[in-house]
């Protein structure tokens, strides 16, 4: 089973379990959806933050009921974060994430997708100020080592690699990430690239000299471990 743990597009063949994730909650369900292969994955994305705490929990409460109103309850939490780039102030973006892990937890979600750009040590301090019963999966990783080796501390974290993958000329940090990143705590996503997963999982394979089917079983493995969470 080929897993994109985190993507926007819905056309990849080669997927076998996908989460779109649906960031910008102001726009309505893509009408071809697969739900055989297909979760959905809700929450408030820090580009697209609403103007009050009050109005982001109604619009994530509004989407549960849509979703529930479609037969669709096993949706999946996130992306939600943190990013110093793009999006409002970090104090403001921080009040939503605490939130939006608080709303996770109340739901009994097993994992919450999080969106981190520039600010892995506010990130890493709010994991562990809340009691959060599931796990978190940093989408779309490029952290250097040294925050590698902070954020792996904590077992309930795991990272989803995507293009960083496919950089043409890998630094030396980059090749010690790929390189040392422990496999019992990876996920491969596509995001909103138009690459395919097993693209995904073939280069990593090869970047770390292990075989393709082996590869397959362990993230197999990684995803079983991530949902069997007791709330």
């Amino acid at each position: 089973m080929l897993i994109d743990i985190h993507t926007h597009n819905l056309d990849d063949e080669t997927s076998e379990l996908e989460h779109y994730c649906h960031a910008d909650l102001s726009t309505p369900l893509p009408c071809h959806l697969n739900f055989q292969k297909t979760k959905v994955c809700i929450g408030l994305h820090p580009w697209f933050l609403p103007s009050s705490l009050e109005s982001g929990v109604a619009l994530l409460n509004q989407w549960r009921d849509k979703l529930l109103s479609l037969n669709i309850d096993n949706w999946i939490f996130g992306e939600c974060g943190l990013d110093r780039v793009k999006g409002p102030d970090l104090s403001f973006q921080l009040e939503f994430l605490k939130i939006q892990i608080e709303w996770a937890q109340d739901h009994n979600k097993p994992f919450i997708i999080l969106h981190c750009v520039k600010a892995f040590q506010e990130m890493d301090k709010v994991i562990k100020d809340h009691h959060f019963k599931g796990s978190f999966i940093f989408h779309d990783f490029r952290g250097n080592w040294i925050i590698t080796q902070q954020l792996l501390k904590n077992p309930k974290v795991y990272f989803s690699l995507g293009g960083l993958l496919f950089v043409r000329e890998h630094s030396q940090k980059q090749i010690e990430l790929i390189k040392n990143i422990p496999i019992e705590r990876i996920f491969f996503e596509t995001d909103d690239s138009k690459r395919e997963i097993k693209e995904l999982y073939e280069r990593f394979a090869n970047l770390r000299d292990m075989e393709f089917n082996d590869l397959v079983i362990q993230i197999k493995r990684n995803y079983q471990q991530l949902i069997n969470v007791e709330n």
